[in-house]
């Protein structure tokens, strides 16, 4: 009996399928297809997971009351489908042609199970008015979380919202795109930071992944002081290599005094740090790319499609983090590599009790962008990668931003919603940057 039918990232124009031939169906995935109308899905009571994002819907499907978890972000539709939300517990919706708040307040009043309801990127003209009984349980995102001041993910239980469209950030120098969730944690400990003109001459942008743990405390730290300290330092070093690997060294090392100054016990956070910038290069139109790396939040570059990994995860099981952290006196344990059997970071900003056994020494990494054969790079916490491969999260990426004219927004979101419809269980968090 047909249980699970996945079928996205294929090129499927139409989907035949009658309810009365698999009837214990539970999960449906079509997402990133050129399907225009989906089936009568009213009829599968069994159905509790619906991915169908990023298709060219000519209207709402009929739905069944049954569903959990729903996807329809991307599918151009205008207006929701018709049907009962009872036992929604995450529904997603960003990147639509919606306008109305007034549905969006009808499903919320309704769908007294849901947790997470992402709207974000749709042409809101009002704000929803939410009763505070709902916006008490509820996650609601209603707004581009791209910035062209720079943007900061919320964590849970914020109401915001806007009326922008899904558009990018924009610079001199690329688009830059972001897309985050909380997904199956019960809170946001992760941070997102895009500054797409870092400096006031248009020369240099950065974006950030921060990836708390024990509390959201330390990612919020860490990314206030690295930003503010490389705005007054970087600018200066951008010309010397080692001199930029000095810059980040040292701020780091500063940035984790910050975080231990307010934070206690196992509080942490990792730190990934992208500098994309003309300054520094040696012919016109060329661009540089620096990554400062700690922890195990991750930045892949799409070099002519395939995935090359920039970042190295700093876990104990790589054979020196491993025997750096024995001859400091810890001990690793599990096939996953904990500190102390407390941590599964050898590098982190934070956590008190393993500061004599962890690293707070970046890795940086310098790359010449290559036009022509660097297409873009994603940075993002491992909630991304613990449900995909690189090359993977390379081949989504690259489908979305060629069906969305080269917009990292549609990337952004396409990756978070994939990731977290293949079951990843941890906060999501995604910055994509293109360089076409």
């Amino acid at each position: 009996t047909l249980q699970n039918l996945l079928l996205g990232l294929n090129k499927l124009e139409a989907l035949e399928l009658d309810a009365t031939t698999v009837p214990n169906l539970e999960c449906l995935d079509v997402s990133l297809n050129h399907i225009t109308m989906l089936p009568d899905l009213s009829g599968l009571g069994s159905l509790v997971g619906l991915t169908a994002c990023f298709n060219p819907l000519e209207g709402p499907p009929l739905l069944p009351g049954s569903l959990r978890e729903v996807d329809l972000s991307g599918c151009h539709l205008s207006s929701f489908p018709n049907c009962n939300f009872d036992n929604a517990e995450v529904l997603l919706f960003a990147a639509n042609n919606l306008s109305r708040a007034e549905e969006i307040e009808r499903v919320v009043s309704s769908a007294h199970l849901l947790k997470f309801f992402d709207v974000s990127h749709n042409p809101l003209v009002t704000i929803p008015r939410i009763a505070a009984d709902s916006s008490s349980k509820l996650e609601l995102i209603c707004y581009p979380i791209a910035s062209t001041r720079g943007s900061i993910l919320p964590s849970l239980l914020s109401l915001t919202s806007s009326s922008s469209s899904p558009s990018p950030s924009k610079s001199q120098l690329v688009p830059i795109g972001t897309s985050g969730m909380i997904g199956r944690r019960r809170t946001m400990e992760d941070v997102v930071i895009t500054q797409p003109n870092f400096f006031k001459d248009g020369t240099t942008a950065l974006v950030a992944v921060f990836d708390g743990h024990g509390g959201a405390q330390a990612a919020k730290s860490a990314s206030n002081f690295i930003t503010a300290e490389l705005i007054s330092t970087l600018d200066s070093a951008l010309n010397e290599p080692e001199a930029i690997k000095r810059c980040f060294v040292e701020t780091y090392r500063k940035a984790n005094e910050e975080v231990l100054s307010t934070v206690t016990g196992l509080q942490g956070t990792t730190a990934l740090v992208g500098i994309i910038t003309r300054k520094g290069v040696h012919k016109e139109g060329q661009k540089l790319l620096h990554v400062a790396s700690l922890g195990d939040s991750r930045a892949v570059l799409c070099r002519e499609g395939k995935a090359v990994r920039i970042t190295i995860d700093h876990k104990a099981t790589v054979p020196t983090e491993h025997d750096r952290i024995l001859d400091s006196g810890g001990w690793v344990t599990g096939d996953d590599g904990r500190v102390n059997n407390l941590l599964g970071l050898s590098r982190a900003i934070g956590d008190k009790e393993l500061q004599h056994l962890l690293s707070v020494v970046p890795d940086v990494t310098t790359i010449d962008i290559q036009p022509g054969r660097d297409q873009f790079v994603i940075f993002a916490c491992d909630g991304l990668y613990e449900a995909m491969s690189d090359q993977t999260a390379v081949r989504v990426a690259a489908e979305a931003l060629a069906m969305h004219d080269n917009n990292p927004v549609m990337a952004a979101l396409t990756l978070r919603n994939w990731a977290f419809d293949s079951g990843s269980g941890d906060n999501i968090s995604i910055v994509v940057v293109s360089f076409l």
